[in-house]
């Protein structure tokens, strides 16, 4: 059933991929701005973002690698931090042809807020991207950018989930945590886009530990 959610909480979904033994998760951190009704869940929350963007991430993704869901969780809740919910409901293969791309290589999506300096900004890094994806050069393909770029606007756009009556609105945030007790912060992210090349996570690499996807 969830959690209702409240004006001024802070969630965080966590998109979990997977490819053979190795998992990877992009995280992205949403302020509650609204609410209407007080009847919308962090489950709500949760299936209305995986619809946001399942679609998206399978379209990049090569066949070999599987989006897994979404699992949210609370960063920010007046009174105690309920335990993560999650979907499955979206789960497949990625529908990319051509082998993927090794796993450390992940094209990069860049965000800021309108706070200056290296403490308004961030990036993603998304995972397990099909071969197609790669130009000639070594860079993304253009087709890719325009892929990543749609990702982009949709996170900028608010979240708006209705359910019975209920509505709550949510907005992308860059969150800071702060020493305890005060609770976290958030700022909305006011601007993001493909960054056009491809970075790396070592940890991503298929040696060492395996990363294991809790859905």
């Amino acid at each position: 059933m969830g959690v209702a959610v409240q004006n001024g909480d802070i969630l965080s979904a966590r998109v979990w991929m997977a490819l053979g033994v190795q998992a990877c998760v992009n995280t992205y951190n949403y302020a509650v701005f609204s609410v209407s009704g007080g009847g919308i869940t962090d489950q709500d929350f949760t299936n209305s973002f995986d619809l946001l963007v399942s679609a998206i991430y399978k379209s990049w993704m090569a066949v070999a690698a599987e989006y897994r869901g979404v699992q949210t969780y609370f960063l920010k809740r007046a009174g105690t931090l309920p335990a993560p919910v999650k979907t499955i409901s979206s789960a497949g293969p990625g529908v990319s042809p051509n082998p993927t791309v090794p796993t450390v290589s992940r094209a990069v999506l860049s965000y800021s807020t309108f706070l200056r300096g290296p403490a308004g900004r961030g990036r993603v890094f998304l995972p397990f991207l099909s071969g197609l994806n790669v130009a000639v050069d070594g860079s993304t393909t253009p087709s890719f950018d325009t892929a990543v770029n749609s990702l982009a606007s949709v996170l900028l756009s608010p979240l708006i989930v209705s359910s019975a009556g209920s509505t709550a609105t949510f907005v992308w945030s860059l969150v800071t945590r702060h020493p305890k007790p005060a609770p976290p912060t958030a700022n909305q992210i006011l601007q993001a886009e493909g960054a056009q090349k491809f970075g790396q996570i070592h940890k991503g690499g298929s040696y060492g530990r395996p990363n294991i996807s809790p859905i």
